[in-house]
C-alpha cells in the first residue's frame, strides 16, 4: 500500500530521488520528517502509522521534525481524513472531497495536533500527536494523514528576498491508520449514480462507486463499458486496473466520452448524443494468487479475492446533450450567426448606400450648374459676338456715306 510519500506542489518541475524507500529532494526542503513508530504498531517496518488499540484507548505518537536550514522554521502540521479522489487515488493530505455517508467515525475527530511548532536551526523537535479510540469503532480502519509543511509566511519573506519570481512548497504526508484488530475487513463496492458530465472541459459519463466497508479496496481494476440503446453504434470504453479505495469513500469514475487531449490537425470529438444508454461494469479487487476471480491485466493473468458485476440503464436527455457540447472544447462548433451582428452589417450597407447617393446627387448637381454655367457663359460670347458683328456692319456703312 502506497501510503507513506511526499507531495510536491510547485510550477517548476523538480528531480526526485528515491533511495532506501525514502523520498530525498536534493537542496529544496528546509526540514525532513521521521515518524516514530510505537509498540502497538500492527506493520513493523513501514514508514506510515498503522495503530493496533484497544477501544476508548488513548495515546501520544510523535514525528521528528529536523530543520536542516540554518535559521528557525515554523512547521505547521494538518490532520486529514481519508477519501478517494477521481482518479481512483487514496488522498491522505487536506482535500475537499466530501465525507462518505458511511463514515461513521471521522480520524479527524479523534486525532489532535499542535497547528504550529517552531523548530530552531539546525534541531530536531518531537512534533506530540494525541489519538483516541472510540470505543464503538469495533472492526477495520479509521484512515487519515498528517501532513507537514513549512509555514507560508516564511516561504512569503524568503520568496520575497529571493530574485527567482518561482513559488514552491512541499509538504511531508504520513498516512496514519487506526484500527482495533489485524482481521482482514472485506470491502464492500456498490454502484449509485450514473451521470453525463464534465472533467476539465471535456464530456464524460461519471458512474458513483462506493465502499461502504471499514476496509481498503486495494488493487482495484475496473473494467466499463457504455454501449448505446437508442443508437447501438455508440460504445464507450474505459480500464484502469490501478486503483484504490478509501473505507468508507466514494468517487466519480470517469468514463470518457471525447477525446482526453487537444483537439488539433483537423481531427475533434464528436458530441454527446442523447438518449438511451447501458453501463456495463467489472470490477475487481485485491490480488491473491488463490483468489477465485481472474482476468487478464497488460498480457497476463491476475488472480483477485473479489469481483463485482454492474449494470445500469440510463439516459441522457437532449437538453444534457446541448449544454455539455456546448462547452467541450474538443468539439468543432460552427459558430452561428449573430442576429445584432446582421442588423448592424444592415444599418451599415444602408449608410454606405445613403452616403454613394447623397454623393452621387451632389455631383449631379454640380455637374448641372457647371452645364448651366457654361451654357450661360456661352450665351453671353454669342451675345457679344453678335453685337460686336453689328456694330462692325454699322461703322463700315458709315464709313460708304
Amino acid at each position: 500500500m502506497k501510503i507513506f510519500k511526499i507531495i510536491l506542489s510547485s510550477i517548476v518541475a523538480l528531480l526526485l530521488f528515491v533511495v532506501g524507500g525514502h523520498t530525498v529532494f536534493a537542496g529544496t526542503m528546509n526540514f525532513s520528517i521521521t515518524p516514530v513508530l510505537p509498540s502497538n504498531q500492527a506493520r513493523a517496518g513501514e514508514g506510515y502509522f498503522d495503530l493496533l488499540m484497544k477501544p476508548n484507548a488513548k495515546q501520544t505518537i510523535e514525528v521528528q521534525v529536523q530543520n536542516t536550514s540554518a535559521k528557525q522554521i515554523t512547521v505547521d502540521t494538518i490532520v486529514s481524513q481519508a477519501a478517494t479522489n477521481s482518479n481512483g487515488v487514496v488522498e491522505y493530505q487536506p482535500n475537499s472531497i466530501k465525507a462518505d455517508a458511511t463514515l461513521k467515525y471521522k480520524l479527524t475527530d479523534y486525532v489532535k495536533a499542535p497547528a504550529k511548532t517552531v523548530i530552531p536551526a539546525g534541531k530536531t523537535v518531537n512534533v506530540k500527536i494525541d489519538v483516541t479510540m472510540p470505543e464503538g469503532a469495533t472492526s477495520g480502519y479509521m484512515a487519515g494523514g498528517l501532513t507537514f509543511k513549512q509555514d507560508a509566511s516564511e516561504l512569503k519573506q524568503d520568496k520575497s528576498k529571493s530574485s527567482m519570481a518561482v513559488n514552491n512548497e512541499y509538504q511531508y504526508v504520513i498516512a496514519l491508520l487506526m484500527r482495533q484488530s489485524t482481521a482482514t475487513i472485506a470491502p464492500k463496492l456498490q454502484l449509485n449514480g450514473v451521470t453525463p458530465t464534465q472533467v476539465g472541459a471535456r464530456n464524460v459519463i461519471t458512474t458513483n462507486l462506493q465502499n461502504t466497508s471499514t476496509g481498503f479496496l486495494n488493487y482495484m481494476n475496473v473494467n466499463a463499458t457504455v454501449t448505446g440503446i437508442s443508437n447501438k453504434k455508440l460504445k464507450y470504453d474505459y480500464a484502469n486496473a490501478q486503483m484504490q479505495m478509501a473505507p468508507n469513500s466514494n468517487f466519480n469514475l470517469p468514463i470518457p466520452v471525447s477525446m482526453t487531449g487537444i483537439a488539433q490537425d483537423g481531427k475533434y470529438s464528436k458530441p454527446m448524443e442523447a438518449g438511451k444508454y447501458k453501463l456495463h461494469l467489472t470490477v475487481y479487487g485485491q490480488k491473491d494468487a488463490n483468489g477465485q476471480y481472474e482476468t487478464t491485466v497488460n498480457g497476463k493473468k491476475i488472480r483477485y479475492a473479489y469481483r463485482w458485476e454492474f449494470d445500469r440503464d440510463f439516459e441522457i436527455t437532449a437538453n444534457q446533450a446541448k449544454k455539455l457540447n456546448a462547452k467541450d472544447v474538443t468539439i468543432k462548433h460552427d459558430k452561428p450567426l449573430n442576429i445584432w451582428w446582421l442588423i448592424a452589417g444592415a444599418l451599415a450597407l444602408v449608410l454606405v448606400l445613403i452616403l454613394v447617393f447623397v454623393l452621387l446627387a451632389k455631383r449631379r448637381k454640380k455637374a448641372e450648374e457647371e452645364e448651366n454655367e457654361k451654357a450661360e457663359l456661352q450665351a453671353r460670347l454669342a451675345e457679344m459676338e453678335d453685337k460686336l458683328k453689328k456694330s462692325v456692319s454699322e461703322s463700315e456703312s458709315e464709313d460708304k456715306e
